[in-house]
């Protein structure tokens, strides 16, 4: 009786200890199709927690018990259900999954099964442990195919170029031949021409990392100014640009700001990462002026810390002189290249000021002034634009 009633006593104290508990697990399922992966899934995750929270000897003595009244109703203990990937091989659907398990739920019914559950006193700390862990190892993998992966394979970038045409004013330029692109220049045999072009994060990006910022985050607030942004701790912030205003203090049109703050460990897995990227990777555009046939006749790279012209980029030459970036301001297009927050205003992301990042979504005008020779000006058909993180 003395046993009995001490088992009740362990269960029920297991049962109030994980009231308002979940365990989050990544899983993957199979099946002859994506509804059935899916459903093998939440199966896989729920017997996964099972394991986490049950006596071992009792899982297997009580496996056709818990198959019948705990597996079979998976649906019933699952609080929220995210399909990270699917695929088919062979005819069958795989499916991963980012599965989480109401364990008060769980350990309610595995109490009312006789199933013996673990001592929280004596796991506890474990238990603890394995989900920190666990959640640290999911956040950094959604980190990364969230917000890293689009950004380094340039899928998260706009890039679009508006216009090629004459430009008059002066600006310094970078001579891919000091001697005879300068000479060339000076003589008249080389003229400038201004191509105008966007450069920025994409929608579809900026509303995913959006929507992954709100649900990783523990708090969000609207930030006055880009600059602001970098001085918050453990923030990561999202800005849109404006079409009109200036803010005189940063230079940069004003911008909505949004800022997302994160706990202590999320924020330094951010940080870790992109610093990593910037310390081992260098952001580059990359136009190419082709022909009518779509053939490339010559190219441009900007591509150094302060978006100057980059003479050699992973063994490409750069094939003409041409200017720093300009941006509009005010009267006309400025080199005002020569600053970290120009940089992030042209490559649209992963500014690490204060260790944390800045993605931008805008609608700036930006250019490059190149110098052509008549040559070149009467092959240019279109002109390709394309962004890349090469090792430095």
């Amino acid at each position: 009786m003395k046993k009995i009633l001490s088992f009740v006593l362990i269960a029920l104290i297991s049962t109030i200890s994980f009231a308002n508990k979940v365990e989050t697990v990544i899983v993957e399922g199979l099946g002859v199709s994506i509804e059935s992966a899916r459903e093998n899934a939440a199966k896989n995750a729920l017997g996964q927690v099972v394991g986490m929270y049950t006596v071992s000897d009792s899982v297997v003595k009580n496996r056709k018990l818990i198959k019948d009244e705990v597996l079979s109703y998976s649906n019933g203990f699952i609080s929220k259900y995210l399909q990270l990937s699917s695929r088919e091989e062979g005819g069958l659907y795989i499916v991963e999954a980012k599965i989480s398990v109401e364990i008060g739920k769980l350990t309610k019914t595995l109490g009312r099964l006789n199933i013996a559950l673990k001592n929280v006193g004596n796991t506890g700390f474990k238990l603890r442990a394995k989900q920190d862990f666990s959640s640290i190892k999911d956040f950094k993998k959604m980190f990364d195919k969230i917000v890293i992966e689009p950004v380094l394979n340039s899928s998260a970038y706009s890039l679009n170029v508006d216009s090629i045409e004459p430009y008059e004013e002066e600006v310094q330029y970078r001579f891919t031949d000091d001697r005879d692109q300068k000479n060339a220049y000076e003589n008249g045999d080389l003229m400038p021409y201004i191509i105008k072009f966007k450069s920025s994060l994409n929608k579809e990006y900026f509303e995913s990392v959006a929507e992954f910022y709100e649900k990783s985050s523990i708090k969000t607030s609207p930030i006055k100014g880009l600059s602001k942004c970098s001085h918050k701790k453990r923030y990561s912030c999202l800005a849109v640009l404006k079409p009109k205003g200036m803010n005189k203090s940063s230079g940069f049109k004003l911008a909505k700001v949004v800022g997302y703050q994160f706990s202590a460990k999320n924020a330094r897995i951010i940080q870790s990462k992109l610093k990593k990227i910037t310390a081992e990777k260098e952001y580059s555009l990359r136009f190419k002026l082709k022909d009518v046939n779509n053939n490339e006749i010559g190219s441009i790279i900007i591509g150094d810390r302060y978006m100057m012209p980059s003479l050699y980029q992973r063994g490409r030459k750069t094939d003409y002189s041409s200017s720093a970036v300009l941006y509009y301001q005010g009267k006309g297009y400025r080199d005002k290249t020569k600053s970290d927050r120009a940089k992030v205003l042209i490559s649209g992301g992963l500014d690490v000021g204060g260790g944390m990042n800045l993605s931008l979504m805008n609608n700036e005008e930006l250019a490059v002034v190149v110098l052509l020779s008549e040559s070149d000006v009467s092959q240019i058909e279109n002109i390709e634009l394309t962004a890349n993180w090469n090792e430095k």
